[in-house]
């Protein structure tokens, strides 16, 4: 019994691949039909590819456009912008176009014609330096200002190349209430160009009176002066200007620029220093620090 239903199955699975070769076949034969023969499609296809004899045909000539541009006529003043920075375009209710420049109107300032080159005190011509030795048998040094050299030299010693003489010299020794020991050298020269007595203290930096005040100009470097009061009046070939206020502290001054247009008010300009130059008590300090103190057995008392 399951012998025959075997073979009732093969039998109907060779039925169906009949049916299919017979079905490929009917369509294999009708597209062969359908289709011209491969050698009149290759006649047409080489008929269709062949053409005339090869032509040479000339390239034209294209010839290249010149433009002459007309010289940029002058342009009303005013009106400056950069690459990127075009103006505003607005329309206004009544359809009229309005133009913002960039930027706002600049004033041109004219240049005041002055800076402040040096204001500082004048330095006495000789300051001390400091000391060295014992009690008794002391050298002092001294800072030549005005030849910038060293001077050494003993009580009683006179310095003919600085013009003065030392006179006397002493060391005073102050306690603090916390123990510490504080020592002030003072010296006393005579001024041979003056005759005058000069006391000089170690560390400490003499002035005489007055103030030493430059001013120049960056637009003419002709210009040099030196004015020596509040109120002073001077001319330059930018101007004529007056000392107002002249401030030692803030290391300033105040100077008018009196202008020769009635219809133009005068200019007040307050002038820093500008120049970074070193003072002159800066220098003298740099000079003498560290002081030159040598007590040697002095220092254990």
């Amino acid at each position: 019994m399951r012998l025959s239903l075997m073979n009732n199955y093969y039998d109907k699975i060779l039925l169906l691949l009949g049916v299919i070769s017979l079905t490929v076949g009917a369509v294999v034969a009708t597209i062969f039909i359908s289709t011209p023969d491969m050698e009149s499609s290759a006649a047409m296809i080489g008929k269709s590819l062949q053409g005339g004899d090869y032509r040479r045909m000339p390239i034209p000539q294209i010839q290249p456009n010149v433009a002459t541009w007309p010289e940029a006529p002058k342009q009303s003043t005013g009106w400056v912008y950069d690459v990127f920075t075009p103006p505003q375009i607005f329309l206004d209710n009544e359809g009229n176009f309005t133009i913002k420049p960039p930027y706002e109107d600049v004033v041109v300032v004219e240049p005041f014609g002055l800076y402040l080159a040096k204001l500082e005190r004048p330095l006495y011509r000789i300051q001390m330096n400091g000391y060295t030795g014992t009690q008794d048998d002391y050298t002092l040094i001294f800072k030549d200002i005005e030849s910038g050299g060293s001077v050494r030299a003993r009580i009683g010693t006179t310095v003919d190349s600085s013009a003065f003489k030392v006179h006397s010299f002493h060391v005073s020794r102050d306690f603090g209430e916390d123990g510490s020991l504080t020592r002030t050298a003072t010296a006393e020269i005579i001024d041979l160009r003056t005759g005058d007595t000069i006391t000089l203290i170690n560390g400490e930096v003499l002035y005489v009176e007055g103030i030493e005040i430059m001013l120049q100009s960056h637009e003419d470097p002709t210009v040099l002066v030196r004015p020596t009061y509040e109120g002073e009046i001077f001319s330059t070939p930018l101007g004529e200007y007056q000392v107002e206020v002249i401030n030692l502290d803030a290391r300033t001054i105040t100077v008018r620029k009196i202008q020769t247009d009635d219809e133009v008010e005068d200019r007040v300009e307050t002038l820093l220093l500008e120049k970074s130059s070193e003072s002159t008590e800066t220098n003298v300090n740099s000079s003498i620090a560290p002081s030159i103190i040598a007590e040697s057995l002095e220092s254990l008392f």
